[in-house]
């Protein structure tokens, strides 16, 4: 009788876990579809113009020949009046709008170590201010920084102004890389993480091998600047497009929104819509688990 009584418990247990580990979110709107779907597709739009932004120093300050204008004097020496840069490839690269030549030809390279610390800077605030204020907004936040400043360094007369435009706009991308991945994430249900966080990273490809076509149809840096700085622009419809992760809502005690982002996302999904409400209200009144699963990490909000 003891061991009976003791496997009823231990199996009451069990259940109870199981039901514990369930996720709401997931039970809610669905694990995968037409939502999930189309916001997946929005959010990798963003992967192309981070790719313009992190590698655009290879058509802005490709490798250009220099010589005096004598043709016959060192390009370094003190006696050339003036450098002459071959404009056969390209007619105006960074290097030959400031003379970047001879003891100035690393500028370029501390120019692109000054957007690599900002894409590192703006990943790890961007991180913390989503946790604060959700993922929507900081992602509608760093697009507007990235297109203010990588706009900006297109005009700018000066070689240091244009790095720190470019320092900016890297701020603006470090922010995108960060946000518009754990919203993915956090929208997708667990069966499909895995799969979606690699083909996410698709269009930072597509955005690298495109840089060779912009290249080749335009020879002028400040253009090239423009072309991957304007289109961006058209991110700002995230504002309109975007949800706040119901995730996060949840675990900010934010009720309505989040059954908000729940019943769009079932009716798109088509899945039933009666039961938000009522689980939703039992999830804030026990405390319940946000689950992401095993193979993830899992997120808890106490109870007040």
């Amino acid at each position: 009788m003891g061991n009976e009584k003791s496997n009823k418990l231990e199996l009451n247990e069990l259940v109870q876990n199981e039901r514990n580990d369930v996720d709401i979110v997931e039970k809610l709107m669905g694990s995968m579809g037409r939502w999930q779907v189309c916001i997946c597709f929005a959010l990798m739009l963003c992967k192309i113009p981070i790719a313009w932004h992190q590698l655009s120093v290879l058509i802005i300050a490709p490798p250009i020949a220099s010589f005096c204008i004598d043709n016959v004097t060192d390009t370094c020496s003190p006696n050339c009046s003036d450098i002459v840069f071959d404009r056969s490839l390209f007619t105006e690269t960074i290097q030959s709008q400031w003379n970047l030549v001879c003891n100035k030809s690393q500028l370029p390279h501390v120019s692109q170590t000054l957007v690599l610390l900002g894409v590192f800077i703006g990943n790890l605030v961007f991180g913390m201010i989503a946790d604060k204020f959700g993922r929507r907004k900081p992602l509608i936040a760093a697009v507007v920084i990235q297109s203010v400043g990588s706009i900006a360094a297109a005009f700018v007369p000066w070689f240091w102004i244009f790095s720190i435009c470019r320092f900016i706009a890297a701020l603006g991308t470090g922010g995108m890389i960060v946000t518009s991945f754990v919203l993915l994430i956090e929208i997708i249900g667990s069966k499909w993480r895995t799969h979606i966080a690699i083909l996410f990273q698709i269009p930072f490809d597509l955005g690298q091998a495109s840089l060779g076509l912009i290249g080749y149809f335009f020879r002028d840096w400040q253009q090239i600047q423009l072309v991957i700085s304007i289109p961006p622009i058209l991110l700002l419809s995230y504002y309109w497009i975007l949800p706040e992760s119901p995730r996060w809502l949840l675990l900010n005690k934010k009720a309505e929104d989040a059954i908000h982002v729940l019943r769009t996302a079932a009716r798109f999904n088509k899945v039933q819509q009666h039961t938000i409400e009522s689980d939703v209200g039992v999830t804030f009144g026990n405390g319940r688990m946000l689950s992401y699963r095993r193979d993830d990490f899992t997120i808890y909000f106490d109870q007040e």
